[in-house]
């Protein structure tokens, strides 16, 4: 017999958190861009859909963003630049960490980032698909390395 399946992993993700590094910015200006987009009702981006012009309110997108300390990553902060960590939505709408960064005003080519984690929801609890704990992408980067 056929046994029923959960969703699929793309269906079940609802956020990804990304460490996102910006050569060149202090962290008090980042600070700034921050605190600005998050205290906004709304934040227009324009975008490419199918090869369209289009403009999204990323801001029900941004779940949270904390700032990130160059002991998080020391080979993806850069000297003389800030850091942070935002969990990005991805239903109903994912939001990228590109659109993310041109609603805070910045280039998002001129950016380092990194995904840190997928987030579902399970029981009433947010955890990563495959139960592993928060941190546990330290062990992949000592294999890649």
């Amino acid at each position: 017999s056929v046994v029923p399946q959960g969703p699929s992993l793309q269906e079940a993700v609802t956020s990804c958190s990304w460490l996102i590094a910006l050569p060149g910015v202090s962290v008090a200006d980042l600070e700034v861009a921050r605190a600005e987009a998050l205290a906004l009702d709304e934040l227009l981006v324009p975008t490419q859909r199918k090869g369209k012009a289009v403009v999204h309110d990323v801001r029900p997108g941004i779940v949270a963003v904390q700032p990130a300390h160059d002991a998080a990553s020391p080979d993806l902060v850069p000297m003389g630049g800030a850091a942070f960590i935002a969990e990005l939505a991805t239903q109903p709408r994912a939001v990228r960490p590109a659109e993310f960064l041109l609603g805070l005003g910045y280039d998002p080519l001129a950016a380092r980032v990194r995904r840190l984690n997928q987030w579902i929801a399970h029981d009433g609890d947010r955890r990563e698909p495959l139960g592993a704990p928060a941190t546990s992408h330290a062990h992949a980067e000592l294999r890649a390395t």
